[in-house]
């Protein structure tokens, strides 16, 4: 399943050359990022995306073209 758009086309993004690599990449941890709401959600865990996930999500509509991973904390209880 495809959730980043043009999978297989290098694209500038606030002036920053986003590899077709890395989108590749973004998508994989789409899919990895919602199977893990999924499971949270199941179970009642509580989680939120933090750092350059929380920013990338607000400020560029998704990834921060230059970064690779998600961050996401829960509750120590959880």
């Amino acid at each position: 399943m495809s959730f980043i758009k043009n999978l297989d086309r290098d694209e500038m993004r606030s002036g920053f050359l986003v590899k077709s690599s890395t989108k590749r990449l973004w998508n994989a941890q789409i899919g990895l990022l919602m199977e893990f709401a999924r499971i949270c959600e199941k179970y009642q865990l509580r989680w939120f995306a933090m750092y350059g996930t929380l920013l990338g999500a607000v400020r560029h509509k998704g990834f921060i073209p230059w970064d690779s991973d998600i961050d996401l904390m829960m509750f120590r209880p959880d």
